[in-house]
């Protein structure tokens, strides 16, 4: 029931809405069925996060990453482009 009601409460804010516990996996957040305390105040930061926000965040951190050099080359491409490492 707990787990349930915890699952209820993350796909309420747009951004958890798809976020699913899993049993049996680790999750870094949830632990049984919870927000881990180390996690609350992150999740609701993000629960009130427009998604606007973090779609300029998240394109921020994307530039800042290739300035930076935080890359990777794909060397199967033959074009051996780098790319960033995945922010998700």
């Amino acid at each position: 029931m707990l787990r349930l009601e915890i699952q209820n409460k993350l796909m309420s804010s747009d951004l958890f809405q798809k976020y699913k516990i899993r049993p049996g996996y680790w999750d870094e957040m949830c632990s049984d069925g919870a927000v881990r305390a180390q996690y609350q105040s992150i999740y609701e930061h993000l629960s009130r996060t427009p998604a606007t926000t973090l779609a300029q965040k998240e394109a921020l951190a994307g530039k800042l990453f290739m300035n930076q050099g935080v890359t990777f080359t794909v060397y199967s491409n033959q074009e051996g482009i780098e790319r960033i490492f995945p922010l998700i």
